[in-house]
């Protein structure tokens, strides 16, 4: 089934609307919140209409933003919605590149590049047992420039907290995050290095 109301159904002019104002602390501050000021604020505006709207029982959100899941997440829990979060694994093609509809804008160039960030998060995981995450994080950094990809951030993550993590042994759930630019093409990207969500997501949280 397909939900496509008009403009005017969602956001009525006769109706005063519910003015909705989430305190998501640290979640909403680092990574996509420090590049995008404002963009879960809208996010999380968006979905709390919808869902007042539809009254799901699931909401299936994909895992290739795991901060917005994070988010979202953290909203149904502030509003003590009876709404399941479902997390779906990211959907790759052949060679890694995680699925979006802005991979279509990509040139043939800078479509055999894009792989390059799942290669790069797949040793950066390969790497975590002997190297720290600092060191981890600078090689991965490095070699995403030196093959002509601009980062704008590679973080490895408290699954929960989305705070850096500095030491593997002392966190039970670790992710690795990234935002890259292609030209005018902004990818992003993560990986679960770590343990599992401890969020009561109903779908599963692909580890690779």
């Amino acid at each position: 089934m397909l939900f496509l109301p008009p403009v005017e159904e969602i956001y009525p002019e006769t109706q005063k609307l519910e003015a909705v104002n989430f305190d998501f602390g640290y979640l909403g501050q680092p990574m996509e919140g420090a590049h995008r000021p404002g963009h879960f604020a809208g996010v999380a505006k968006v979905v709390h209409r919808l869902l007042k709207i539809v009254e799901p029982d699931r909401l299936y959100m994909g895992q290739k933003d795991f901060q917005q899941l994070s988010i979202v997440h953290k909203m149904l829990q502030i509003l003590h919605s009876p709404v399941q979060l479902v997390g779906c694994p990211i959907v790759r093609d052949a060679d890694g590149l995680a699925m979006s509809s802005r991979n279509i804008l990509l040139d043939k160039e800078q479509r055999a590049l894009a792989p390059l960030i799942f290669k790069v998060l797949l040793e950066a995981k390969a790497r975590m047992k002997k190297t720290k995450p600092e060191a981890i994080i600078a090689t991965a950094l490095e070699k995403l420039n030196a093959s002509g990809l601009t980062p704008e951030y590679f973080e490895i993550v408290d699954g929960d907290t989305l705070q850096p993590v500095p030491d593997f042994n002392k966190a039970d759930f670790v992710v690795a995050c990234t935002a890259v630019k292609l030209g005018k093409v902004r990818l992003i990207d993560n990986m679960v290095f770590k343990g599992a969500p401890n969020l009561p997501f109903h779908g599963h949280l692909a580890t690779a």
